[in-house]
């Protein structure tokens, strides 16, 4: 299933309780940031969001991800049969 926006802009009023949804196309899947830390740029407070530890994990690892190949080792997913 394909969740989230493009990756290119959210809804303002943000929390630190708010996950990011995005779908990759380089990656062919749907990714969810967490948040990490606050933080100001010239100023304006922001909220630094990172992948979680899981995101690229293998479904033996963390089962939500056997749907993209329990069988490599975590940290890597196959691509090919959506990208060529």
């Amino acid at each position: 299933m394909i969740n989230g926006t493009s990756g290119q802009m959210w809804a303002p009023f943000m929390t630190p309780e708010t996950s990011l949804e995005f779908y990759s196309p380089e990656a062919c899947r749907s990714m969810t940031l967490i948040y990490k830390e606050s933080g100001t740029f010239e100023g304006i407070p922001t909220y630094r969001f990172v992948a979680p530890s899981t995101l690229f994990a293998n479904g033996s690892v963390y089962p939500p991800n056997q749907g993209f190949c329990p069988c490599l080792e975590s940290g890597i997913q196959n691509i090919s049969t959506c990208r060529f």
